[in-house]
């Protein structure tokens, strides 16, 4: 028996369903050539109304090659070969099906040596790379050199070239907000901010590891409420105000919940590192200028563990070491000249 049009008797979704659209030859040639592109198949179906299985079919009834990593990963090195090679590399399963982590770095010999050390010590950040890398058999890949200023950029454009049910990157080029969704999110951060004596737009909730993240709730195409998406507060308003949705934004003030947009800049994974290694030093010969040079109070001031006896009282060998490192006595004889001991370069101490 022939069934009826429409929906069956007595069904209680009412929603009105949208007709299938029907892409011209015009509009197919361009979706192929946005394919091409470095767009993610999200992107590709927003800016051309599609879904992702109308998408698929026209990739299939093109031959269009899969976003699978054999189509980029060429043959694999070994990780001994890459010494003084910098640009983007790739940590991929041997066999099918294959996953890769993608990565860039100034020098993906040390780079890739650390990654190692850290997974056969079962200490890998990774966790889904770490629990792979104990069963199965993993090879290396040098996918492209270029320049440390490229290496954010190329990363990027790598990654969305591939499908990221295949990779085992965390950040997988995340896309950034829809426009329609802006205003909530700006909101929804700038409600509990509170703006400090030195400019810094500092969040007081949704606090994680030291950052601002907010959700929001995106909606399908009925409208109805579809997925729960998070995105940092300083990476939003980095974006916000400059248009660029960088993967990694810096703080220059050195505070990880201010989301002031002045206070922010685009960098990469090595100038980040190194913003851990030289704010320390900044505030530590803050403090010892501050103090006078005084090693008891700067031990106590930076919680020090003590491990040093001297005239004035317990010290950490740590402050004399770093001093050092900064050159303070040199550019401060003065103050080094008022301390107790100056029978050597430490001042007269001993270990406990």
């Amino acid at each position: 028996m022939k069934r009826k049009a429409g929906r069956p008797k007595g069904q209680k979704d009412k929603v009105k369903r949208k007709t299938k659209r029907i892409t011209t030859a015009k509009e197919e040639a361009e979706i192929i050539k946005d394919y091409g592109a470095e767009l993610t198949n999200k992107e590709i179906c927003i800016k051309h109304n599609i879904s992702e299985s109308a998408l698929h079919a026209l990739r299939v009834r093109h031959k269009i090659p899969s976003k699978c990593f054999d189509n980029i990963g060429g043959k694999s090195v070994r990780y001994e070969d890459l010494k003084g090679k910098m640009g983007i590399y790739a940590i991929s399963t041997m066999r099918s099906p294959r996953k890769a982590y993608i990565g860039s770095s100034v020098n993906i010999y040390k780079r890739i040596q650390s990654h190692i050390s850290h997974l056969n010590k079962n200490r890998h950040y990774n966790k889904k790379l770490q629990k792979d890398w104990n069963n199965k058999e993993f090879v290396f890949h040098l996918l492209e050199e270029c320049t440390e200023e490229e290496l954010l950029k190329r990363e990027t454009a790598i990654i969305k070239k591939l499908n990221p049910a295949i990779l085992y990157n965390t950040w997988n080029g995340t896309d950034a907000p829809e426009e329609k969704y802006m205003s909530q999110i700006k909101q929804k951060i700038m409600k509990n901010v509170i703006v400090k004596d030195d400019g810094c737009w500092e969040s007081t909730k949704n606090i994680k590891r030291g950052y601002c993240e907010i959700s929001y709730c995106t909606k399908d195409r009925n409208g109805r409420a579809d997925k729960l998406k998070y995105v940092k507060a300083h990476r939003f308003m980095y974006y916000d105000a400059t248009g660029d949705w960088a993967q990694l934004v810096r703080h220059m003030c050195d505070n990880k919940a201010c989301c002031n947009p002045d206070h922010l800049q685009a960098g990469s994974h090595r100038q980040n590192l190194l913003d851990r290694f030289v704010e320390p030093d900044k505030e530590f010969e803050k403090v010892w200028i501050e103090l006078g040079g005084d090693p008891v109070k700067i031990t106590k001031r930076l919680g020090y563990k003590p491990n040093c006896k001297t005239v004035s009282g317990p010290v950490s060998a740590s402050v004399y070491e770093r001093e050092k490192k900064l050159g303070l006595r040199h550019r401060f004889p003065e103050l080094i000249k008022k301390r107790q001991g100056t029978g050597n370069q430490y001042g007269r101490y001993s270990p406990t």
